[in-house]
């Protein structure tokens, strides 16, 4: 039953029936999926070093937030300020639950790995369906406005493509899905992350190919190589027959035409993405934070676009020093796993989505971080009780050995 909610939960993910910022179907199985993992009481004593850091950064972040805004909710009576702690609480069970959901299981054959691999392409499907269901439109000369599909909003579509794009990258670098399968699933995400005409999807989601070519040009076997070559000798003879043929072409291309505009256009300044409220603040709302009702009211009924830059406004230094700390030591679990390239490829593109929207609340982004963490590379055998070594030969980016043992 647990891994049926949990895979129903991501595959899932797309259908939005209500207002963004509440409750969806999505995470109504990930709260079942939470109520069964304490039911059933599983053990959730072991987990690896980095990921219990994590965990503990995590569990800092939460803590103060709901601490600085239950003041704020005493000084101001408004309701609305606890809300933000509540997504926070609810990432951090997501990330909780699923992590060790998948530590522990991750020893036992490949049945974590296909929850995730076949819950994805559900995930993509649905996504990809809904666009095409409700209409998209490709060309300048025919825009009307940008896609919802069956989410609340094009930047929604945007950022599950980032995400989605992660984790078929994660299950590529542990070796757990055949080239073909991570070609189909990056064009997928591709083509929605240019549907949704989102510019941080489509600027995040772009690098993925170049730490592929880096990767596959030192690590990858000779097939994998051309494979590759060929998909990407494909796309830019595409790209060149449709600019001789017809120049204007390009021009007429409306995600050519958002990102050509970046620099015009006001809604991609950092000021209006409420980074200046910070630095606006007096010394102690610096260090302690504004909360995130008062950081609404001086934006002018508007919060912060930036997963990073909002947990520094509403909390201040601290808050913002523990939230970072969740993201470095995501980064430095992946690079354990997988190498540098592995770590930027699948870590980067949810963090450049990040700089200019708030990707805080949305549960996918926990799940990948959890699944990350705990998936390794095929190779790595257990020995002992709470102990993994990985051989110096298993993987494409682990050149030496190491060896970790759990708390």
């Amino acid at each position: 039953m647990m891994r049926f909610f949990l895979f129903s939960s991501v595959a899932l993910t797309p259908l939005y029936f209500f207002d963004s910022g509440g409750i969806q179907i999505s995470h109504i199985l990930l709260i079942a999926f939470f109520a069964m993992c304490l039911f059933l009481k599983v053990n959730f004593i072991t987990s690896t070093p980095t990921a219990n850091k994590l965990l503990g950064g995590m569990s800092l972040f939460v803590l103060y937030a709901v601490m600085r805004e239950f003041v704020a909710f005493i000084d101001s009576g408004e309701i609305l300020t606890l809300l933000n702690p509540t997504h926070a609480i609810f990432g951090l069970a997501t990330f909780f639950f699923v992590h060790k959901f998948f530590h522990l299981k991750s020893g036992s054959s490949d049945g974590v790995t296909t929850l995730i691999s076949r819950s994805l392409i559900i995930a993509i499907s649905i996504a990809t369906f809904g666009v095409f269901a409700f209409g998209f439109t490709l060309s300048l000369s025919e825009f009307v406005e940008r896609p919802v599909g069956t989410f609340n909003n094009p930047n929604q579509i945007g950022y599950f493509s980032v995400l989605a794009c992660s984790l078929a990258t994660t299950l590529f670098f542990a070796n757990n899905v055949n080239i073909l399968y991570y070609i189909c699933i990056l064009g997928f995400t591709f083509f929605l992350a240019i549907v949704s005409l989102s510019k941080a999807a489509m600027l995040s989601i772009i690098i993925i190919p170049a730490f592929l070519l880096w990767h596959f040009s030192i690590k990858e076997s000779v097939s994998n190589r051309i494979w590759l070559l060929l998909l990407f000798s494909a796309v830019a003879m595409m790209i060149i027959f449709v600019v001789m043929t017809n120049p204007n072409r390009i021009v007429d291309f409306v995600a050519y035409d958002r990102l050509s505009n970046l620099a015009y256009e006001n809604d991609s300044s950092l000021e209006v993405r409420g980074y200046s409220l910070y630095f606006e603040g007096t010394f102690f709302e610096k260090i302690f934070g504004i909360s995130s009702f008062e950081a609404w009211m001086r934006h002018d009924g508007a919060e912060v676009h930036s997963t990073f830059m909002a947990p520094l406004t509403y909390y201040g230094f601290i808050g913002g020093a523990f939230f970072l700390s969740i993201f470095y030591f995501w980064i430095r679990g992946c690079k354990e796993s997988f190498g540098w390239i592995g770590a930027l490829s699948i870590c980067l593109p949810p963090i450049l989505y990040g700089i200019t929207h708030n990707g805080g609340r949305f549960s996918l982004l926990w799940i990948l971080m959890a699944f990350s963490l705990a998936i390794k590379p095929k190779g790595m055998i257990q020995q002992g009780v709470g102990q993994r070594v990985v051989p110096p030969t298993v993987h494409r980016n682990t050149m030496l050995q190491r060896t970790y043992r759990s708390a």
